[in-house]
């Protein structure tokens, strides 16, 4: 008997589902990350509800305030330990 599975689509993250989920990673909430940028809580629910993009400055202290890679906040890709583009 062959079964064949429909694989489906994987769904995009955005740099605002990144970031969202990067807030649960920390065990940070909207209002903290809002006070720590010191930015509005509106800014905030902007950027992780995908509505605005942020800029570089602010994806750089949320991966230093939340403790996920840069990298992966910024582009969804982490590449492993010494292989980084241009190390090999």
């Amino acid at each position: 008997m062959t079964i064949a599975l429909n694989v489906g689509v994987v769904p995009k993250w955005e740099v605002g589902d990144r970031m969202r989920k990067a807030l649960q990673q920390g065990s940070i909430n909207s209002t903290q990350m809002a006070d720590y940028l010191g930015v509005s809580r509106e800014s905030v629910s902007g950027w992780i509800n995908n509505k605005v993009k942020p800029n570089k400055q602010t994806i750089m202290l949320w991966a230093l305030k939340t403790g996920v890679p840069f990298e992966w906040l910024e582009t969804g890709v982490v590449h492993p330990p010494g292989l980084e583009p241009g190390t090999h």
